[in-house]
C-alpha cells in the first residue's frame, strides 16, 4: 500500500505527473469497469438466471463517465439566507443520493445493513487500475476516468467487453479512497 504517492497499477492512465493537477493526497484513486444490462427483461444478455455479479461499495464512488453526478447548487453568496442555503444543501444531498442509487441501491438505507453497500446486478465488474494518487483541479474538481484515460491494454479490454455484451452499457466508475 503506498497511499498519497504518485505510484500506480493497471490499465488507467492516471495523470499523477500532469502540473495541472494537484494530489490531494486523501488517499488514492481506483477504477471500475462494470458492465450495466437495462435492457427489457426477454432481450437481456443472460438466458438463465443468475447471470450477474454483485460488487460491494468499498470507498467513495466519486464519477461514472456515463452518468455525470448532478452538478452543486452551493454556493453561499447566491442566498439571501440561511434557511435558502440549508434547502439548497438538503435538494444537493438529495441529487447526490439518487444518483449513487443507481449503482448502489440500497445504499441510502435509514438503518444500513450488508445489503446497504451491495450494488445493482452487473454482468461484469473489473478493477482497471489504482493509484496513490488522488487528483484535483480548479474548475473541473476531482479527477476522473474516461475511455480516453485508458492504456492502449486498457481501451482495448474495454472494447471487448462492449462486443462481449452488445447492447449493455460499459461504466467507467471512480472511487476516492479517503
Amino acid at each position: 500500500m503506498n497511499r498519497r504517492s504518485s505510484d500506480k497499477n493497471g490499465w488507467v492512465n492516471f495523470p499523477v505527473n500532469n502540473p495541472e493537477w494537484q494530489n490531494t493526497k486523501e488517499g488514492g484513486m481506483f477504477v471500475k469497469l462494470v458492465v450495466c444490462d437495462n435492457r427489457k427483461f426477454d432481450d437481456k444478455f443472460g438466458v438463465c438466471s443468475g447471470v450477474n455479479v454483485f460488487d460491494q461499495v468499498t470507498e467513495q464512488l466519486i464519477a461514472d463517465d456515463r452518468r455525470p453526478m448532478p452538478e452543486d447548487c452551493l454556493g453561499l453568496e447566491q442566498y439571501a439566507s440561511e434557511e435558502e442555503f440549508v434547502q439548497a444543501f438538503e435538494e444537493e444531498q438529495r441529487k447526490k443520493r439518487e444518483w449513487e442509487q443507481y449503482h448502489f441501491p440500497y445504499i441510502n438505507e435509514k438503518h444500513p445493513t450488508d445489503r446497504s453497500y451491495t450494488s445493482r446486478p452487473y454482468l461484469a465488474s473489473i478493477i482497471l487500475g489504482s493509484t496513490g494518487w488522488s487528483g484535483y483541479r480548479d474548475g473541473v474538481g476531482l479527477w476522473h476516468c474516461r475511455y480516453n484515460d485508458l492504456t492502449e491494454e486498457g481501451r482495448a479490454l474495454y472494447d471487448s467487453i462492449a462486443k462481449l455484451y452488445p447492447g449493455c452499457n460499459i461504466n467507467l466508475l471512480t472511487f476516492l479512497d479517503t
